[in-house]
């Protein structure tokens, strides 16, 4: 019984240990699957991140502020579209020398270095399109950085070209948002291989290059995974996904130790439940198969009883069957008593017998036997001990171990109705060879009577049949197996001619190809290939028949009864003949018709959404520069005399004052002051004072150059910067202007009179103000000496 416990336990336990492998395989496979998705959305939030910032760099290159080459107030905008949109670390501005012209890091006006990234600055202003570079040490903070840099259009020429810088540290939120386990290595690469951002040692690695073995598999696949070091020398499995946009790669590391040991963990968990199952199973199995035991050794003495032709005793038994046992043993007591008498009759005749069935058996190389009805006893030939491996043990004792219970219990029912109507039998039974092999055998059995008619004996032939049953059943089950693959399987399958007629198709190819069977078994493959697709069809067949290839696969179209076309993933293989020649061809078609035209439908989508967010851009980006303009004219107008109001006249001072700087060309300023306008306001009232202002102004930018530059200043002073100019051609401007202004006259205030002070701008001034405070002392002097006169 321990054996019968062991039996049943060994295949559970085999079972268990196929699962724990099977289980350890498909949780490294999760695994990776899971990584790689990871390590994929973090490809595409690297994207958004730097398409984010090439969206605002382009926003930045449509400025008017560049256009007008007010490169401070380009600045100021820079700075604080970086601070709205996080876009970046700063905004560079530089034209096609190289040189930086505005940097956000520094103040405009400072002194600033050339571009950090040459290369890519040439290549924009060749090519005038937006360049995402690699990782760089950036010329202003001497530190890692990477840009994004776009051209600044003026004239549909390169102008410029504007870079949005963004650091490493930029890109450590996109890393630490996914939350990785602790223990997990995560880094971004550029496209050259370079660490832009790490999850550990960031300090130490981040400029360096990934070691060579890992940079060469993700610049040779877009996604993998592999076993391989970290730079700290840690062994790890690594999953990477490289972007197809931007060509920046994202790898995760996972400890190989961590791996493992997780792992471990849950395989021990399955071992140990698994053992507490096989552990109750193989007690339950002990109790039942004891009592088994017990009632088969209760069955020991009644069989040798019944073989020794004894009284059976009485026995104990706790199984159905072991009673059943007992049973037929006793009622084969009374048949062996009943049948006694008749073997002894017929015993000399069997001996008489015995030379023929030798004969016949040396003849017909056929065991045979014969069975003494009255004594039981049963003679065989060595032929037939040869068959079986080994002597022949009285038929109730082969019940199971030389023939097969069910063929016993046939070989017995057909014995007895040999004795009982004298018709033999002929039958192919199941039998066990000494080594426990299985065989078939064909059985042959006939009556022997005596003079009185009476069947004293069986005799029959047997011939081992085992080699003819396996090879007849093995074809069968290959005949059946390949017709219900053939005919029942979910793709298209043929076989197909050397000349490409159609041989034997099943149901699912003639509903992918829309054809009876009949009209297609007329045609070949070549009539209902769609034309431009069948060279590279006939070209894949030839290197089948050369042997160059074993198969092939391709996608191709065929056209369909109703002159459609169809789409098919096409598979073929060739067939050759035992003697090695190309005998016809196995095709294997698998319709992918909805997967075309759902990549169709996308692509159009994918057309029609770009085309309109496009559009979207363009119009949001019109409405942007148009608002900008607007302000722009408002933020530099006085809205009294539509005049520039102050903050213009600054711009243009320094725009004056850093010519003179660049060329030397001299200019002067113009200091105007009304005289006595605050009596004005108190005697007639704003509304009056207002309009001396607003006449006041149309008539100063009346009596100057149309090249002059007249703004009100503040209150009732004025400013005119006259370029081009030197101190005495001011100050004969400046006596018109006076004049003008004297001789003019005001609505209800009649005459007025304005003090004028003039200042010309020098080379050695510091900056533009310096001007101004010389024009303003000459205008406190005007007044200071009695108001309507020109002071320099």
């Amino acid at each position: 019984m321990g054996w019968l416990v062991i039996a049943c336990l060994v295949p559970g336990i085999v079972g268990a240990a196929l699962l724990f492998f099977h289980e350890y395989r498909e949780g490294r496979a999760r695994l990776e699957k899971d990584t790689i998705q990871t390590a994929r959305a973090l490809v595409q939030a690297v994207d958004a991140h730097l398409l984010k910032a090439q969206v605002a760099a382009q926003s930045l290159s449509t400025a008017g502020a560049l256009s007008k080459g007010n490169f401070a107030d380009f600045q100021q905008r820079a700075t604080a579209l970086l601070a709205t949109t996080k876009a970046g670390s700063n905004a560079v501005l530089t034209d096609q020398s190289g040189q930086q012209i505005v940097n956000t890091l520094k103040p405009f006006g400072q002194a600033l270095p050339r571009h950090g990234n040459p290369a890519v600055a040439r290549r924009i202003f060749e090519t005038g399109k937006p360049v995402i570079s690699d990782l760089f040490i950036g010329g202003l903070t001497q530190r890692p950085v990477m840009s994004i840099d776009v051209p600044v259009l003026s004239e549909e020429k390169v102008a410029y070209v504007l870079s949005i810088g963004i650091e490493p540290k930029d890109f450590s939120g996109i890393l630490l948002a996914q939350r990785l386990p602790e223990s997990w290595v995560a880094a971004i690469f550029d496209t050259t291989g370079t660490i832009v951002s790490r999850t550990h040692n960031a300090d130490q690695f981040v400029g360096q290059k990934g070691t060579a073995e890992y940079i060469q598999r993700f610049q040779e696949s877009q996604e993998g995974a592999m076993e391989t070091i970290t730079r700290e020398g840690i062994p790890v499995f690594s999953v990477f996904s490289r972007s197809a946009v931007t060509g920046w790669t994202v790898g995760i590391g996972i400890p190989r130790q961590a791996l493992e040991a997780e792992l471990q963990h849950k395989f021990v968990t399955l071992a140990l439940g698994m053992i507490a199952v096989f552990g109750f199973g193989a007690m339950l199995a002990w109790l039942i198969g004891d009592r088994i035991a017990v009632s088969v050794r209760a069955l020991q003495a009644p069989a040798r009883a019944l073989g020794a032709g004894g009284p059976l005793p009485a026995s104990e038994v706790h199984i159905k069957e072991a009673a059943e046992v007992l049973g037929a043993m006793s009622e084969a007591e009374n048949l062996l008593e009943q049948r006694t008498a008749s073997l002894q009759s017929t015993y000399q005749s069997l001996l008489l017998r015995e030379q023929e069935l030798l004969e016949a058996h040396r003849l017909g190389r056929f065991g045979i036997w014969q069975w003494n009805a009255k004594s039981g006893e049963i003679t065989v030939s060595e032929e037939i001990r040869h068959i079986y491996g080994r002597d022949v043990p009285p038929f109730p004792e082969q019940r199971g171990t030389l023939l097969s219970i069910e063929s016993w219990e046939r070989v017995n029912a057909a014995a007895q109705e040999a004795l009982k109507t004298g018709i033999g039998y002929d039958l192919k039974l199941q039998a066990y060879r000494n080594d426990g092999t299985h065989i078939w055998i064909h059985a042959k059995c006939e009556a022997i009577r005596d003079a009185e008619g009476e069947v004293i004996a069986l005799r029959g032939t047997v011939q081992d049949i085992t080699e003819r049953i396996e090879a007849e059943k093995a074809l069968r089950n290959s005949e059946i197996r390949f017709r219900a693959t053939f005919d029942q399987a979910a793709v298209g399958m043929a076989h197909v001619s050397l000349e490409g007629k159609w041989l034997h198709v099943n149901d699912r190819i003639c509903e992918i190809l829309a054809y009876p069977r009949d009209v297609l078994l007329g045609l070949t493959f070549q009539e209902i290939t769609y034309p431009p697709d069948l060279h590279t069809d006939l070209d894949y067949l030839q290197q089948l028949l050369v042997g160059s290839i074993p198969s092939y696969s391709m996608e191709k179209r065929y056209v369909r009864r109703d002159a459609t076309l169809t789409w098919v993933n096409l598979t073929v293989a060739l067939v050759r003949t035992p003697e090695g020649k190309p005998d016809y061809f196995v095709s294997v078609l698998e319709d992918i018709q909805s997967r075309k035209e759902t990549e169709t439908a996308l692509d159009e989508a994918r057309k029609l959404y770009r085309q309109h967010l496009e559009q979207q851009v363009a119009e949001r980006t019109e409405a942007l520069m148009l608002a900008n303009q607007e302000l722009q004219r408002l933020a530099l107008q006085d809205a009294l005399t539509k005049l520039p109001n102050r903050l213009a006249a600054n711009e243009r001072l320094r725009q004056e004052f850093l010519r003179l700087k660049r060329t030397g060309s001299p200019y002067c300023v113009l200091m105007m002051d009304i005289d006595h306008f605050k009596s004005i306001n108190d005697t007639y009232g704003h509304e009056t004072g207002d309009h001396v202002l607003q006449h006041f102004a149309a008539t100063v930018a009346g009596t100057l150059r149309a090249t002059d530059f007249v703004a009100r200043f503040g209150g009732e002073e004025f400013i005119a910067l006259m370029p081009d100019t030197e101190i005495e051609g001011a100050m004969v401007s400046a006596e018109k202007v006076r004049n003008a202004i004297q001789a003019e006259s005001f609505p209800v205030v009649g005459q007025v009179t304005v003090s004028i002070g003039v200042g010309l701008a020098r080379a050695a001034d510091a900056n533009e103000d310096e001007t101004v405070r010389r024009a303003d002392a000459a205008l406190y002097c005007s007044k200071k000496d009695g108001r309507n006169r020109v002071s320099s």
